[in-house]
């Protein structure tokens, strides 16, 4: 049943097309100079500059703009500058039409002829000092002109883009090495110096230059509130590798402010939960959550940036693969299988490319992939396809709009809650640079990726896959990077499989926070459990050197084998049991999956993440049971509390013990000591996620060995995980699935109460009086629920259904500009009930968008249906421009033959401004003409809208 609600209110439109208007300029009206271009939404600080205008830009040929203030007409212009006010020659006339610390909006039309071609709009706040109304937005000091662009808040990018010298890529002073621009952020005590690079013009991820004038920097705050910074840009010779020296230029020593409000992004976009940093735990820690981070990666394909729509990426000769002989034959990644896995909203670029490659990480996003191998160089190695650089043999030139290509895929990761596991070289071209020491190309390298990705809230830092650099040169390269970065991000050292002996030089080094290590497993009874040995071997070194290390397994081996895709004789029970459960229960932080060298889909040539749909959901089901269940930091590994080879223990004695059985579960005890006291026992299935309510032995009470029972209705062929937890570690966890109602005033909402922790049996009560787990028919309102479990847990809690919010339609109409004229139009806007809306007009059936146009005088009705048919009318009316009312006044000539006679025009109605055109007094634009004989005169008059009405006068 549809539901009908009205409400109409009639303000102006936002936007129409992209055509036109480009911004709106803060203008300075006692210098006439511009100050910078106002973001939506902004605030202006009157004390900085009190005497004001604001100026629409245009990028194309307009007849006028038309200026709005909160849905009041303020002015029309016809002539550049289009200023609020007005402007005589260039010189701003002040405007002061606004209340101070109140939220406007600001809106201007762009005309073609009596046709609306473009619109923009932006709240504004007017304020005398910063805080005096709490307002948003950026604070800027005069020239240049900023460009602050990104939503200003805390965990976002904020992004600072600055005219200056125009350069290109290849130009004799190279403008990556002899250019350096940083900028220092402050809030109190706090100082960040972010290295800027060059950005062509500004918008080379979608017009591929290579040239231009803009300079730019990212910038992630970590607080709230007022943030001072201070731009330093010098040149000279490598000036970029130096903290000191090189020559002031251009926008050096500007200053400004940004104001920053909290995050309103939900998990899992990193956004939400903050950096992920190194806390001296054996896990990262998302700063703002607090959450602790368990990695479920792909390590394949290494070459992901070889991808055939980033810009100046082509196959250079790798080994022979599939890519190279299927399909497109030419040997880069296209990611067809992943096309339909693009949402709209997504981010492309030039158009519709990156919707593939986008797809295949919201897929892997879906399965809780939380992690991507990237290779940043892959010249010589086995893609031989991706380098950030312009050309194949270049080392200090950089490609700008590849590069930002790039960081639209790792912005959409963050968003998606993926970490970037950013590799710098691999084995094949580790020594590219400078030798492989840290020399001129080594120092750009570095500072390059940091100024371009370094903001990213989840990057881990790599220095190599398999590398074999010297210790003396990691040193070097930690050193280097660690002081370069704002972010102090989190590194990790990856190494062949059997060149773990390296790592025993940096343990207790607190610059490097963790291994990567590459482990022949899982092949054999001598390599089955390898992974577990070596995470618990140097998570127990580490620790007793003074600084923990994160622990990851990663580009597991065999080489031709690695992970193998979905189908008969897959390897995913042996990788489930022995690597991805084998690192996480030996307190490792978890893996990334290598998909061999051979086979379908393998390393380099793997198109469609769905070959392994199975395994993803293990690693999907091992991160559900650790957040729901672990409390990873208070566990240790120990797999001699129980007798069995079978199975890895993580445990905290006498409280908690979580027990992986690896394959069969044969008579499993837990030797519980001397604790004399009572556990609760569960199973947990590592193949579909279920959590077993109980198992054969519901509780069991120390000291001494005792058996844990089997899984009641579980096969018990297959691996296991067996929870045992006294009653202070067993918490009540639900999970609440909620439908608000679709309409108004009705009553089909539900709640569904899915317990995730507790012992069963469970029993809940409701506020009205139900003993049901899912509630069904509810009105707008709040329930309560009370939850009880088998050993006196108790969880009090609401839930509020909500309705979809009344539908309201907003209405921008123009009369027609003159009597007869088919100018008029109308659009609406709807707010409310569940987008998209459909639209129908009383003019057509074919009139089915939200704006119309083309109208004369008359009544339209409006008639809009939202996704669930609710549905809302309105109706208005359009009137033509009232008519131009001329009065005029004649003055006779005093005798036959005096020139002594004269006219007044008094013209009302219809829109100022008015012009005049007298017949034979071409010169004369004014509304009085004198020194008149006796005679007729004729004379044209004109409104605003370029309406004319023709008057003829005798003057006797």
């Amino acid at each position: 049943m549809k539901s009908f609600y009205f409400i109409l209110a009639f303000v102006f439109i936002v936007k129409i097309s992209n055509a036109g208007l480009t911004n709106f300029t803060l203008v300075d009206a006692q210098t006439n100079l511009d100050l910078y271009l106002l973001t939506n939404p902004d605030t202006v600080v009157l004390a900085n500059t009190p005497v004001i205008s604001i100026r629409a830009d245009v990028n194309t040929t307009v007849s006028k703009i038309e200026f709005y203030l909160d849905g009041v007409f303020l002015r029309s212009e016809g002539v550049a500058p289009y200023a609020i006010n007005g402007d005589a020659g260039g010189n701003y006339t002040p405007w002061s039409g606004y209340t101070k610390d109140v939220t406007h909006q600001l809106k201007a039309y762009a005309f073609s002829g009596a046709t609306i071609v473009d619109s923009l709009t932006i709240d504004i706040v007017f304020v005398d000092t910063q805080g005096s109304g709490g307002g948003t937005g950026v604070i800027n000091t005069g020239s240049p002109t900023d460009t602050i662009s990104g939503e200003l808040r805390k965990w976002h990018r904020v992004t600072l883009t600055f005219p200056g010298p125009a350069v290109s890529e290849n130009d004799l002073i190279n403008p990556f090495l002899n250019y350096r621009f940083n900028v220092t952020f402050t809030k109190g005590a706090k100082t960040l110096v972010v290295p800027g690079f060059f950005a062509a013009d500004g918008l080379a991820s979608e017009t591929s230059s290579d040239s231009g004038h803009y300079w730019r920097a990212h910038f992630v705050p970590d607080e709230e509130g007022l943030w001072n910074y201070t731009l330093s840009f010098v040149t000279g010779d490598s000036v970029a590798l130096s903290n000191t020296g090189g020559t002031p230029i251009s926008f050096n020593g500007h200053s400004g402010s940004i104001f920053i409000h909290p995050t309103n992004k939900v998990a899992p976009d990193f956004r939400a939960k903050g950096r992920l940093e190194y806390v001296g735990e054996r896990y990262l820690q998302f700063r703002e959550s607090g959450e602790y981070f368990i990695k479920n990666g792909t390590n394949s394909p290494e070459n992901i940036l070889g991808y055939y729509e980033f810009d100046n990426t082509i196959d250079n000769g790798g080994p022979i693969n599939a890519l190279d002989t299927t399909n497109y034959l030419d040997g880069l990644h296209h990611f067809d299988a992943h096309l339909l896995d693009w949402n709209a909203g997504d981010p492309t670029w030039q158009g519709t490319k990156g919707k593939r490659i986008i797809g295949a990480l919201n897929y892997l996003g879906s399965k809780k992939v939380n992690s991507v191998f990237v290779v940043i160089n892959t010249i010589i190695a086995e893609g031989d396809d991706a380098h950030p650089w312009t050309t194949y043999s270049e080392r200090e030139r950089y490609d700008v709009s590849k590069l930002e290509q790039w960081d639209i895929l790792f912005s959409h990761m963050s968003k998606l809650g993926q970490s970037v596991h950013m590799v710098l070289s691999e084995r094949e071209n580790e020594n590219f640079l400078d030798n492989g020491d840290l020399g001129l190309q080594r120092k750009l390298y570095h500072r390059e990726l940091i100024a371009r990705f370094g903001y990213h809230l989840g990057i881990c830092w790599d220095f190599g896959e398999e590398n074999t650099n010297t210790l003396a040169q990691v040193e070097d390269y930690m050193d280097h990077l660690t002081e370069l970065n704002p972010y102090k991000s989190f590194i990790v050292l990856h190494t062949l499989p059997g060149g773990f002996s390296r790592y025993t030089h940096f343990l207790g080094d607190t610059l490097l926070g963790g291994a990567s290590f590459q482990v022949q497993c899982c092949s054999g009874p001598n390599l089955n459990d390898a992974i577990n040995n070596m995470k618990k071997n140097w998570g127990l070194w580490s620790a007793n050197a003074g600084h923990k290390w994160v622990l990851y397994s990663d580009e597991v081996g065999p080489p031709g084998i690695g992970l193998t895709p979905d189908g008969p004789g897959n390897n995913h029970d042996n990788r489930r049991a022995y690597h991805l459960w084998g690192n996480v229960m030996a307190g490792g932080a978890g893996s990334e999956y290598y998909y061999g060298i051979f086979g379908d889909h393998d390393d380099i040539d793997c198109e469609d993440f769905r070959s392994r749909d199975s395994f993803w959901n293990y690693g999907k089901h091992m991160i559900t049971f650790f957040e729901n269940y672990m409390p990873v930091t208070e566990l240790n590994p120990d797999n001699n509390i129980t007798p069995s080879t079978n199975d890895y223990c993580l445990v905290k004695k006498g409280e908690f013990y979580c027990i992986y059985v690896k394959d069969t579960v044969n008579n499993q005890t837990l030797n519980l000591e001397s604790y004399n006291k009572t556990f609760y026992v569960q199973w947990y299935n590592p193949k579909t996620g279920a959590l077993l309510p109980t198992g054969s032995a519901t509780t069991i009470s120390g000291p001494g060995v005792v058996s844990l029972g089997t899984p009641l209705n579980g096969n018990i062929n297959q691996d296991w995980v067996i929870l045992v937890r006294d009653a202070a570690s067993v918490d009540l966890a639900v999970n609440v699935v909620k439908q608000n109602n679709f309409c108004q005033g009705t009553s089909n909402g539900s709640i569904v109460i899915e317990m995730v922790d507790g012992i069963s049996p469970f029993n809940i009560n409701w506020s009205i009086s139900s003993t049901s787990f899912n509630l069904n028919s509810l009105s707008k309102g709040t329930y309560t629920y009370t939850i009880t479990d088998a050993i006196g847990n108790l969880l009090v809690d609401s839930v509020f259904i909500d309705e979809a919010q009344v539908m309201q339609i907003t209405g921008a109409f123009k009369n027609p500009s003159c009597d007869s004229l088919f100018n008029g139009l109308a659009r609406i806007e709807v707010q409310g009930g569940t987008p998209p809306y459909d639209y129908l007009w009383s003019t057509s059936a074919m009139d089915t968008l939200n704006v119309i146009a083309d109208l004369s005088q008359g009544s339209y009705l409006v008639n809009v249906t939202d996704e669930i048919d609710c549905y809302i009318e309105a109706n208005f009316n359009l009137i033509n421009s009232a008519p131009i009312i001329i009065q005029p006044t004649i003055t006779n000539a005093s005798t036959p033959g005096a020139a002594d006679g004269s006219i007044i025009l008094n013209v009302s109605g219809s829109e100022a401004p008015y012009s005049f055109a007298w017949e034979d007094f071409s010169l004369n634009k004014t509304n009085i003409l004198s020194g008149l004989t006796a005679g007729t005169y004729r004379c044209l008059v004109s409104d605003a809208f370029g309406c004319a009405s023709i008057i003829n006068l005798t003057v006797n």
